[in-house]
């Protein structure tokens, strides 16, 4: 049975790399630059994600 006093409220708070959620960036056409990109999936890394599918 789920019980609320079972959570480790920091870890959620705070969840390890893994537990991150990832994010999907959809373009259209081909207009990407290589220099935006990167930016902003580090961008991403430092908001928590876990990481991109492009």
């Amino acid at each position: 049975m789920f019980n609320l006093n079972d959570i480790d409220w920091e870890e959620f708070k705070n969840p390890s790399k893994s537990a991150r959620p990832m994010v999907r960036f959809w373009w259209t056409g081909l207009d990407v630059e290589k220099d935006e990109l990167l930016k902003e999936i580090q961008e991403l890394d430092k908001a928590g994600f876990l990481g991109a599918e492009i």
